[in-house]
């Protein structure tokens, strides 16, 4: 996210704001946030095809589930990587295994769905590395 992560209530007012219309300069200077910031926020909206209204309806814990903080998502993505620690240890110790190879298979299950979709979305969120490999990729 860029700039800094606002909080629920902010939050709920960019929705507000957004909705009447106001450019996002204008949204950042009511909220004392950086441009870069509602930006952020405003591009996530858009990716995921959301409407200021049905956000508005949202409780507090759905909308940090669709804006979670960094730290949740730097501790989601440690725990979904962890879980393979065990298998990638036994397959680094065989002969040609290399890393890249053992990170193109965790990419591969990342776009085949046997990891959650919420988990993609939330390294997406979080990873612009990764973003950007995800519309190489795709494109």
């Amino acid at each position: 996210m860029a700039g800094k992560r606002i909080d629920i209530m902010d939050l709920r007012q960019l929705f507000r704001l957004k909705k009447e219309n106001l450019s996002n300069r204008k949204v950042a200077e009511v909220l004392n946030v950086s441009r870069n910031t509602v930006n952020g926020y405003i591009h996530l909206i858009k990716a995921f095809n959301l409407k200021y209204d049905e956000l508005l309806k949202l409780d507090e814990s759905e909308l940090l589930g669709l804006f979670p903080d960094k730290s949740e998502i730097q501790k989601h993505r440690f725990n979904q990587l962890s879980e393979y620690f065990s298998y990638l240890e036994g397959e680094l110790k065989k002969p040609g295994c290399t890393l890249e190879a053992l990170w193109r298979e965790y990419f591969e299950k990342l776009l085949m769905g046997t990891v959650t979709v919420n988990s993609l979305i939330i390294l997406l969120i979080g990873d612009r590395k990764l973003r950007e490999v995800v519309s190489l990729t795709i494109s």
